[in-house]
Parts: C-alpha cells; sequence; structure tokens
C-alpha cells in the first residue's frame, strides 16, 4: 500500500494521469502519455503518446511509444509458465513496443 501512496503523490499534479489510476512508486510514466480511470500500472514502464484504458493492469511490462491498450486488458499477470521458475525480473517482463493496439478485454 505505501508503494502505491508515494506513486499517487508522485503523479498527483501530472495532467494525463487521472487520480483514480494506481500506479506504484517503481513505475515509470511518459509526461506524455495517459492513464485512465482506475488503470493499474505496477513496475511498468509507459512510453510518450501510449495510453492505457480504464480498469486495465499492466505488470512488469514496458509499453513503448505510441501504444494503445484498451479498456480491460491484463498484461503481464502471467510471465513465465509453470515448468519454470525464475526469480528474476528482468527475464519476468513483457515488451510491446510501437503502434500496437491492444484489444478489449486482451491478455498478454
Amino acid at each position: 500500500m505505501k508503494r502505491y501512496l508515494l506513486g499517487f503523490l508522485k503523479n498527483l499534479l501530472r495532467r494525463g494521469i487521472s487520480p483514480l489510476a494506481l500506479v506504484d512508486a517503481r513505475s515509470r510514466v511518459s509526461r506524455k502519455a495517459r492513464l485512465y480511470r482506475f488503470a493499474k500500472i505496477v513496475g511498468a514502464e509507459i512510453g510518450d503518446f501510449s495510453y492505457v484504458g480504464p480498469n486495465s493492469w499492466v505488470v512488469d511490462a514496458e509499453i513503448g511509444k505510441l501504444c494503445s491498450i484498451a479498456p480491460n486488458c491484463k498484461i503481464g499477470l502471467a510471465a513465465h509458465t509453470q515448468r519454470a521458475f525464475c526469480r528474476r525480473r528482468r527475464f519476468l517482463r513483457n515488451r510491446i513496443t510501437g503502434r500496437v493496439f491492444r484489444g478489449r478485454r486482451a491478455t498478454s
């Protein structure tokens, strides 16, 4: 809860981020990106001119420039298979780059 409070204070006056969006302190959101209400961003990077729709989750992922994430999408929730186990975050990171559109209720 502490990291969400720190993220909220860090992004309080940001114009493109809804006050109802949850952004943790580890996440980096570009000044030119837009986050809509109830978007949940955890340990992720959001690039320039990208937006994350309402009720979407982005967890341990990197969203590049010009990407559109539609409402109710879940990105990065299942980052590894059941066969392998890895504790290093860099191996668990999803990457979405350049002019990508994720449709409503998509999971990746």
